[in-house]
């Protein structure tokens, strides 16, 4: 029977309340896993059911009914809480004050997880750009910091900038027919030691170049080229801190003198265009003041002395003239802590320090995943959410060191970028290497994946990749189209089901009940455990089978007419997951084997599809069941976001349409996913103009550890973005429930 692929979750229940059989137990949670549940463990006390919403009180789910929460302790030993392990927390926190022992469903003791919330009392919190521009009023004169402070990189580390050049730089020497005086050019490392090499404290770009060109043999014309190729790397990997370049905006509207002073290699005529991308302009080049350029640096403070001089009068050339001699009150703002705050301040200069986004991230409640991020791959992943969740300095003031997502874009950029993109590149080279000339994404979980994954192809512009199809396959019609006889019919029939007899006929089989079924139309009804139910379908029996035979034909010619029933070996499906059903069906309908691509996949010995299905899967990080990975602990978000505009597709008519279910929150919130998936998209572009997407690694777990992290109630994600994430499972009832995050 169909309940069989949740025979694990039955047996992990049965295994862990052996002791409480005969205890009454309430069971918090109404939806898919209680109705899986709940046939399997028929000989447990269980007493009633739980919900969060009083509107449900006195449902009948499986003959037990839904009963408020001081009923359950007047009458129960225990509570288990089943739902989705994401969800876990959320729920207990929502009843942590009862008095009864409280456990998860795979047998663990509920309890609040204790986060270390010391960042929250960060004095740094306290400021804000009111406060900043508050400070901007007082003083006559603003000098910002340039880099990681009006200005940041799409890197996490800025020397990783000097790693995304060495592809490239490999690339232009092999086409210039030239070798080096070294064996090997390794980009990073001659540069990185050219640097060490340097003499005077204030060198220059040009100055590191002189080094490494002694030191590799390279041709005058290629130390350019490549020194041109560094330059345009540093400008495709800016992105203004949109709130200091607003603060500098607004300093210049009340009048005020503004400057740019920065320790940098780089210089004026360098950065400008740097300054240009991020919209910051109209400052005069003679109040942009460089070191390399001055022979005086910040932290040393000699460059603090020089300006304040210009300030005074004190200092007459062309570069720093100023015919004003009265003392004016200087700020400066900026990110380092000796350079930017300390030196300044001994100079007599009053300072707004703020953090850059390396140090909001080891400050804020996401501190520690920096740690995680090895290589040049993670320092881009990190470096490009950093750009976005910390961009502003200021960002987590209310949040008191959260960071705050707070629209959709931002939520698909950040969140689920990074883990789309890994599983479409580890997708693609799992279709290269096993020989998949054409991928067939399940309906409706490969709606937004069919998008992403040809935007994708079309940023790598491989022609050689294999075909994007989209597959009707819902449960409901792979089921259908697989009843031969009364055994299959009756597998299909007793899928776990919540709602009344009259729901239930219509949802599984599409039939209106009549005066025929009279006595149990309106009545709750348990299609896995009712052991009458067959005789209950009776009544129907000519017309469920009249519906099975209709729909199977309809299906079969949509098949055939789009090309999918061509004896193509090569084919794969691909699903999120969790047992494999769709692929099972799929290959049983067409009667040959397929490979199949999952975010995540059930291969425990409980799961039937699991011995019979060649399945790999993205995300499990080596766990048997992929619910219990990282990513499996978050899937509900997954599962709730990878839906179509239209709900599950019930059948296809005689015109080749979908017939589909009635729109729920997810379609009349669609809208909102879509902006979601164009912040997937964007992620996908950022991330392919820096590395080429064919280098990912999709053996590194970083995007899972991100994906997990920032699902963990460290993160404020806006309401309105919430409202994009509904769960619904038609073919087990009509409910719908909204994510908790």
């Amino acid at each position: 029977m169909e309940k069989s692929i949740y025979q694990n979750e039955i047996d992990i229940f049965r295994q862990s309340f052996a002791k409480l059989q005969k205890v009454p137990i309430a069971i918090y949670g109404i939806g898919q896993r209680t109705a899986m549940l709940l046939p399997g463990v028929r000989d447990f006390n269980i007493i009633g059911l739980l919900d969060r919403d009083p509107a449900n009180i006195g449902r009948m789910i499986s003959n037990i009914p839904v009963i408020p929460m001081h009923e359950a302790e007047a009458k129960a030993g225990a509570i288990v809480i089943c739902a989705d392990p994401s969800n876990y927390q959320t729920i207990f926190r929502r009843i942590s004050s009862t008095k009864l022992p409280v456990y998860y469903a795979n047998g663990e003791k509920a309890h609040l997880i204790k986060q270390n919330n010391s960042f929250e009392q960060n004095p740094y919190w306290e400021k804000s750009l009111p406060d900043l521009f508050e400070a901007i009023d007082g003083h006559d004169v603003i000098v910002f910091d340039i880099f990681d402070t009006l200005i940041v990189r799409k890197v996490y580390l800025p020397q990783d900038v000097f790693r995304l050049v060495s592809d490239k730089c490999i690339l232009l020497l092999k086409n210039t027919g030239r070798t080096t005086k070294k064996s090997s050019f390794d980009f990073y490392t001659e540069r990185v030691q050219a640097t060490a090499q340097q003499v005077d404290s204030y060198f220059s770009l040009d100055d590191v170049y002189d080094v490494l060109q002694r030191n590799t043999g390279i041709c005058f014309n290629e130390r350019r080229q490549i020194e041109q190729l560094e330059l345009d790397t540093e400008l495709q990997a800016v992105v203004p801190r949109l709130s200091m370049a607003d603060a500098l905006r607004y300093a210049k509207g009340k009048g005020k003198d503004v400057w740019l002073i920065s320790d940098m290699y780089l210089t004026k005529r360098q950065i400008i265009p740097m300054l240009l991308r991020a919209g910051i302009r109209d400052i005069p080049e003679d109040h942009i003041l460089i070191s390399c350029e001055c022979k005086a640096d910040k932290k040393s403070g000699k460059l603090w002395a020089d300006f304040l001089q210009v300030q005074t009068g004190g200092m007459r050339n062309s570069l720093y003239h100023d015919s004003r001699k009265e003392k004016r009150k200087v700020l400066h703002i900026g990110d380092d802590p000796i350079g930017d705050d300390q030196e300044p301040r001994a100079a007599g200069i009053d300072t707004y320090p703020i953090l850059n986004v390396r140090a909001l991230l080891d400050n804020s409640a996401l501190c520690g995943v920096s740690e995680k991020a090895s290589g040049l791959q993670n320092s881009v992943v990190l470096g490009l959410i950093c750009t976005h969740l910390l961009n502003n300095p200021m960002g987590m003031h209310e949040s008191k060191g959260r960071p705050v997502i707070e629209s959709c874009e931002e939520f698909g950029y950040i969140v689920l970028g990074p883990l789309f993109f890994k599983f479409l590149i580890w997708l693609r080279k799992r279709a290269k290497t096993n020989g998949n000339k054409r991928l067939l994404f399940c309906a409706r979980d490969g709606w937004f994946l069919t998008k992403d994954m040809e935007y994708l192809e079309k940023l790598v512009g491989d022609e050689s990749h294999a075909e994007i199809r989209y597959l009707p396959a819902s449960r409901r019609l792979i089921f259908i189209s697989n009843i031969h006889n009364e055994s299959d019919l009756e597998e299909f029939a007793r899928i776990p089901f919540i709602g009344s007899f009259k729901e239930y006929l219509y949802s599984r089989f599409n039939l209106q009940a009549d005066i025929r079924s009279r006595m149990w139309n309106d009545k709750p009804i348990d299609p896995a455990g009712d052991a009458n139910l067959m005789e209950m379908l009776k009544p129907y029996h000519d017309e469920i089978w009249g519906e099975v035979g209709k729909e199977t034909l309809y299906y079969d010619s949509y098949l055939k007419e789009n090309g999918f029933l061509d004896d193509n070996a090569t084919d794969a499906i691909v699903d999120l997951g969790f047992n494999g059903t769709n692929q099972f069906k799929y290959e049983k309908y067409i009667g040959r084997s397929l490979k199949g691509y999952y975010f995540l996949f059930n291969f425990s010995r409980n799961n039937r599809y699991a011995a019979t299905c060649d399945a790999e899967a993205c995300f499990n990080e080596g766990a048997v069941n992929g619910r219990d990975s990282q990513v499996g602990r978050k899937s509900m978000v997954l599962e709730s976001f990878l839906t179509a505009p239209y709900g599950m597709i019930r059948y296809i008519d005689a015109d080749g349409r979908f017939v589909t279910e009635k729109d729920k929150k997810n379609q009349r919130n669609f809208q909102l996913k879509m902006q979601i998936n164009e912040g997937v998209k964007r992620f996908i572009k950022d991330y392919s103009e820096l590395l080429k997407p064919e280098k990912y690694n999709s053996e590194d777990h970083f995007s899972e550890s991100l994906f997990s992290t920032l699902l963990d109630g460290r993160c404020v994600i806006a309401p309105e973005v919430l409202e994009a994430f509904y769960f619904d499972n038609d073919i087990v009832g009509p409910r719908e429930i909204r994510v908790e995050v």
